[in-house]
């Protein structure tokens, strides 16, 4: 048992200056931090009843394939599209970020682009292979996800990833970024692959709803939603998912405003 003096002695001790000063300010903080020899962790720290609590995550160095997470085949087909808006959705803690950067490992492989990643904070690092991958981290190199998505047509990205959209500006940037050429991969919290398209259109005013369901049809290329469920064994986890893809039906029910008819 640690008591809150060990725990932010221990603590404080792995934070840069610029993290103590956003943590005092802002009493919690998201951040990475890597260890040689045991690969990195998103870090979270906050306060509780006056003390500091910490919590940990491991996050592998490799990153995994498409058959170690069970991942189906056709989601490489979706990732290699040049435009057009791919939404990686599902509850917290449920395997998403990995599944992102198993795509944008795909993409690095197999094109030759310009990958340009938002994330808060970096989990999965990646190497420049096929592909140009820059990878920006909240509060270290941009100072929230709408600043950084408001400059980045600038920087030139063929793949623009942002690591979760939750906001109604990064909402917006992101459709605009898909239906000019850009192919725009995102996590989104949803609690199946179609209730994603109401998530999306309530974020906005309502005299935006008729615009944002149109730019939505056209746009979208597919929704995937996953879960990791325990094994029978009991040992392990395995991952179920759902799939909306984008087809003609589809797109009516979304530019219609007809949700409730999608999982039909």
């Amino acid at each position: 048992a640690l008591r809150p003096a060990e725990i932010e002695g221990m603590v404080f001790g792995i934070l840069t200056p610029e993290q103590r000063r956003a943590f005092q300010e802002y009493c919690e903080l998201d951040f990475a931090y890597s260890i040689d020899g045991l690969g990195r962790f998103r870090c979270n720290l906050y306060r509780q009843r006056g003390s500091i609590a910490f919590t940990a995550r491991h996050v592998a160095d490799k990153i995994p394939t498409a058959a170690e997470l069970g991942l189906p085949d056709f989601l490489r087909e979706y990732a290699m599209q040049k435009q057009g808006l791919i939404l990686i959705t599902g509850p917290n803690g449920h395997g998403k970020t990995t599944t992102l950067a198993n795509l944008v490992d795909v993409i690095n492989r197999e094109r030759k682009a310009n990958i340009i990643t938002i994330e808060d904070p970096i989990e999965y690092t990646h190497r420049h292979k096929n592909s140009n991958v820059n990878q920006r981290e909240i509060g270290t190199d941009t100072l929230n996800f709408s600043d950084g998505l408001r400059h980045i047509f600038r920087q030139n990205p063929d793949v623009i990833v942002i690591g979760e959209l939750r906001d109604y500006e990064s909402f917006s940037i992101a459709l605009t970024a898909a239906e000019t050429g850009h192919l725009v991969i995102g996590t989104l919290h949803s609690l199946n692959a179609t209730s994603a398209v109401d998530r999306i259109v309530d974020i906005f005013p309502p005299t935006q709803h008729l615009q944002i369901r149109a730019q939505l049809a056209d746009c979208l290329i597919v929704v995937f939603s996953q879960r990791l469920l325990q094994r029978a064994s009991g040992s392990g986890r395995v991952l179920a998912w759902e799939k909306m893809s984008s087809s003609l039906r589809v797109r009516n029910a979304i530019r219609e405003g007809k949700a409730h008819l999608l999982r039909g």
